[in-house]
């Protein structure tokens, strides 16, 4: 698996904190299409077919490596590479 980039990681957060493409695109100050290109980069990267897949793999993720915690805004897969 690949690195997440930190933009990536900000969406994954606003994603995971139920927000709308628009409603990040708008927290992020960037385009809608942008938003919905990270989307896809993490579905790719995490292998889910759409966002409530992802968030239940980040969610696994996050239990197998607690240190590694999405809200304390770590890179959550720094260590988890071929999840």
């Amino acid at each position: 698996m690949s690195y997440i980039t930190p933009k990536e990681k900000e969406v994954l957060s606003l994603v995971a904190q139920g927000l709308s493409t628009k409603e990040i695109a708008g927290t992020l100050a960037i385009s809608y299409h942008t938003v919905e290109s990270h989307r896809k980069n993490l579905r790719l990267k995490f292998e889910a077919r759409n966002s409530s897949e992802l968030m239940i793999k980040v969610s696994r993720l996050a239990i197998l490596f607690p240190e590694d915690r999405l809200v304390k805004k770590d890179l959550l897969i720094n260590r988890v590479q071929g999840y």
